[in-house]
């Protein structure tokens, strides 16, 4: 079943209760959220397993083709993950394991990496829009950067792929960032401190921010940020 998350419970009991199943048939789900277990319904012997692609699929006709070598969380019965195997290889994808229980934060971690990529996107285009770009020059203006910043993810771990003024505590630069946002772009002023806030951390590990610069970074984004609050 591929379908939305909110119809599978219910698609799951048509299937079993009013249409029929065979007996030993196997229910599957493509869901990165719900488990197998979902689909359990009393009294009837179905097997359940969840197969999903760790990918996302903006094209229905570029997913078949996107398949290959794709990594496929595997869950459900334990004696029916072989089958779950298969069913993975025999799309061209790499199946993996998954705890039902971790399912919703491995999907958190699928929509931070995927879609909130995506948001944050869109915000640096409209910042670049409010410099007089159009929206079709900004994208391409970024896709280069996009590019560039995911062969650093693909070579290192994210503490050492980061770079830009946070990791160096260059806070004159941030203090020019903020002010130019709150000025001409205020709708993006808080994403920004959010976002600033959590990769203050990220440099920090990394070991090249040092306390002192790390404090006033974060100082300089609970201005601002409460200064945005203030304003609304």
């Amino acid at each position: 079943m591929s379908i939305p998350d909110d119809q599978i419970d219910s698609m799951a009991k048509h299937l079993q209760k009013t249409i029929g199943l065979a007996e030993r048939a196997t229910l599957v789900h493509f869901s990165g959220l719900k488990p197998a277990a979902s689909m359990f319904l009393q009294g009837y012997a179905t097997g359940l397993i969840s197969i999903h692609p760790l990918l996302s699929f903006a094209d229905r006709d570029m997913a078949t083709a996107r398949l290959t070598d794709c990594p496929c969380a595997i869950e459900g019965d334990v004696h029916l993950l072989p089958l779950a195997e298969e069913l993975v290889i025999a799309m061209g994808g790499s199946p993996f394991p998954l705890q039902s229980e971790a399912k919703a934060l491995y999907h958190a971690a699928a929509c931070i990496t995927s879609n909130y990529l995506v948001t944050l996107t869109a915000s640096a285009r409209d910042l670049l829009m409010h410099c007089g770009f159009d929206k079709h020059h900004a994208m391409d203006l970024l896709r280069p950067l996009h590019r560039a910043t995911c062969a650093n993810l693909e070579q290192f771990p994210p503490e050492k792929a980061l770079t830009g003024p946070i990791v160096r505590g260059d806070t004159g630069t941030v203090t020019k960032h903020l002010s130019a946002m709150t000025s001409s772009a205020p709708e993006v002023l808080d994403l920004y401190c959010c976002m600033g806030e959590h990769t203050i951390g990220l440099a920090a590990k990394s070991g090249r921010l040092d306390k002192e610069q790390a404090l006033n970074l974060q100082q300089l984004f609970s201005q601002y940020s409460e200064n945005s609050q203030t304003d609304r």
